[in-house]
């Protein structure tokens, strides 16, 4: 392997390894940013609670009877 094939590959594995902590920063913010529902079961005598960030999930669960308790 010549110096200019080696010099080319470590760019491209900096390169990705930037890349790479761009996207997992990006995805970190955005963690923040989203709602988590709860609803409990009141069928249950100890009350099972469901904390749920997917909407139609928490819709789902509250016309099956589970009581809403909003954005927790």
């Amino acid at each position: 392997m010549n110096v200019s094939k080696s010099f080319k590959v470590i760019i491209a594995a900096i390169s990705l390894f930037i890349a790479g902590i761009i996207v997992v920063g990006a995805n970190a913010n955005t963690a923040y940013a989203s709602q988590i529902f709860q609803s409990q079961n009141p069928n249950n005598r100890h009350l099972d609670t469901m904390y749920t960030a997917n909407s139609v999930e928490h819709s789902n669960l509250i016309r099956a009877g589970w009581m809403n308790f909003g954005v927790a």
